[in-house]
């Protein structure tokens, strides 16, 4: 549409400068031809509108060119509202668009300052970790030493005893026997003499232990 429309356009101003020059002398046009040389002039539709043309002989009826000019200002007018409002929604798109960007590169800010914070807790999280692992190792190897050192410890004094006591006389390290106890310590009474307990026995030496074993001869 638009295309004939322009093409209907040009070929009024061929019509117009082809009548200017057979024009009746006297009679001159509302505004002076254009050059034939200009090819792509931007016209405004008020101008189509108001365009007039020399009287000739043989030439086209003035009312129906000028109502063909005023449909044709019409029609540019309708396309120019078009394309003005075409204009006016692209800018109003490439708007949104600026808008949309920004809150998105904002939310992709913002999702990598929050991935950095998760992943900087994370980091704590894993270092205290391994902290209070280590101390746990560190524990947990600190008795393993002690226990170590301790069953050492009861090693020697086993061999120790074995070697003082050959004939095995001690049974336990804990104390002597509960006879040998009862006939070193006797009983204590308690109240009235109807509760009695053993008596907690005196220290145990090897000498008291060799005194019993060969007191009676």
């Amino acid at each position: 549409m638009a295309s004939r429309i322009w093409s209907m356009a040009a070929q009024t101003r061929a019509s117009a400068r082809g009548s200017a020059h057979r024009a009746v002398p006297g009679v001159q046009s509302g505004r002076p031809p254009r050059r034939a040389t200009e090819e792509h002039v931007e016209i405004h539709p008020d101008e189509v509108a108001a365009r007039r043309f020399s009287v000739a002989l043989r030439g086209y009826d003035r009312d129906e060119v000028a109502r063909y000019l005023q449909d044709v200002a019409g029609a540019m007018r309708s396309l120019r509202a078009r394309l003005d409002d075409a204009e006016a929604r692209a800018a109003r798109h490439r708007a949104g668009e600026d808008i949309a960007n920004e809150r998105l590169a904002a939310l992709e800010r913002e999702t990598a300052r929050h991935a950095a914070h998760e992943a900087e807790l994370s980091a704590e999280l894993a270092a205290e970790r391994r902290r209070e692992l280590s101390i746990d190792l560190t524990d947990a190897g600190d008795l393993r030493r002690e226990l170590h050192d301790a069953r050492q410890e009861v090693d020697e004094l086993r061999t120790r005893l074995a070697a003082l006591d050959p004939r095995g006389v001690v049974a336990t390290p804990l104390g002597p026997p509960p006879e040998i106890a009862a006939v070193l310590g006797g009983e204590h009474a308690s109240g009235n003499g109807a509760d009695r307990r053993p008596a907690d026995p005196p220290p145990f030496s090897f000498e008291s232990a060799r005194t019993l074993e060969h007191g009676d001869g």
